[in-house]
């Protein structure tokens, strides 16, 4: 059947489930942060070690400097990025593959430890999507549909391209997985009531049929002037 209507107040409703559903990101995004970091503090500690040598190797310290520029480029660009997900970019927009593997990255550790595997079954799709609506409406329902299942399973995700609507499918088929942490979510469940308040506030038409969910992401238009920011 349909996605239930969001009644009462929807943007607030769309906001508790906003809320909620980056509580339960929040240890991956802290994790990416800390893992992009973590190179250039490790670097930087190398370095103050061999200038405190009795003849340091100025030449090799000035090699590390060069590292530590780029791998705090690379950080600065990661840890923007993560935090994006808590203040989205108005307007910003993402290619759809590339959307797609950002959000299973985040999931995959959580899901791993829980018995879930996600089968990514997306073909090519050379379209640009909403990334604040593929972020929210699709992370949410992968959560959902791990919250909602009755033993560990597997999610295959599954895409194509209908009169100019991206469609994602989620089929969740149960599996021989064992849950390490059956009950480690850092926050409340999810519930496709969360979903459909998300999809509603990000104008994705959402259909929810027993073992299956779709949605259907609105193809973003480039202006003729330049691309979207991403």
């Amino acid at each position: 059947m349909n996605a239930p209507p969001v009644e009462g107040d929807s943007a607030s409703l769309a906001e508790a489930a906003r809320y909620a559903l980056l509580r339960r990101l929040a240890p991956a995004l802290r994790h990416g942060m800390v893992g992009a970091l973590h190179p250039v503090e490790m670097i930087a500690e190398a370095i103050d070690r061999r200038l405190q040598a009795a003849l340091p190797d100025l030449e090799n310290a000035r090699e590390n400097l060069g590292k530590i520029k780029s791998l705090s480029r690379s950080a600065v660009h990661a840890c923007t990025n993560l935090a994006s997900w808590q203040a989205p970019e108005d307007g910003a927009v993402t290619m759809l593959g590339e959307g797609i593997d950002e959000c299973l990255a985040l999931l995959k550790t959580d899901f791993g430890m829980r018995g879930f595997a996600v089968r990514n079954e997306t073909r090519e799709i050379g379209v640009d999507v909403s990334r604040a609506a593929l972020r929210n409406v699709l992370t949410a329902a992968l959560i959902t549909a791990t919250d909602t299942a009755p033993q560990p399973s597997d999610l295959v995700l599954t895409a194509e391209l209908v009169q100019g609507q991206a469609v994602l499918s989620i089929l969740v088929r149960p599996a021989n997985g064992v849950a390490g942490f059956g009950d480690a979510a850092p926050y409340r469940r999810l519930e496709w009531s969360d979903v459909g308040a998300l999809a509603q506030a990000e104008s994705v038409d959402l259909l929810h049929q027993g073992d299956r969910v779709t949605m259907r992401f609105p193809v973003a238009d480039i202006p003729q002037s330049g691309p979207l920011p991403r």
